[in-house]
């Protein structure tokens, strides 16, 4: 392992490690608690298996389509490592950038109020997400 740990800042504060391999090489990983793994895991064999079949068809080969997929090491039920690929960005990198391309009074909201708006007692998304159709 390295030496460094970095701490992001998303709600669960999960930890991405640097493990270096017998070949020498750097391997980083997201290491996450207090989350089941298991499922994540379940759903990337599902992933590779539609990218099989999406190389069977000779139209999606020939698009090159297929699903870009990560390692995941569920450790027990409430830990894991999730290989951490570079040059990515985050699902909220994306929403954050197109709500500020919209609005010009757009203020980033925190984690704590993301977790607000989706355990209202609202009973429509519409009001509970403050969700608006374009």
């Amino acid at each position: 392992f390295e030496d460094n740990i970095d701490v992001l800042s998303s709600l669960q504060r999960p930890k991405k490690i640097v493990i270096r391999g017998s070949d020498g090489q750097l391997y980083p990983f997201l290491c996450k608690s207090q989350d089941d793994l298991r499922v994540d895991s379940r759903c990337l064999d599902f992933c590779h298996l539609f990218n099989k079949c999406l190389k069977k068809n000779s139209e999606t080969r020939r698009r090159q389509l297929n699903i870009r997929t990560y390692a995941v090491y569920p450790i027990n039920e409430r830990c894991g490592l999730i290989e951490w690929l570079p040059n990515l960005c985050t699902f909220r990198s994306l929403v954050t950038k197109f709500y500020r391309q919209r609005s010009s009074n757009f203020s980033e909201v925190s984690n704590r109020e993301i977790k607000v708006y989706g355990n209202s007692k609202d009973k429509t998304k519409e009001t509970r997400y403050n969700v608006s159709y374009i």
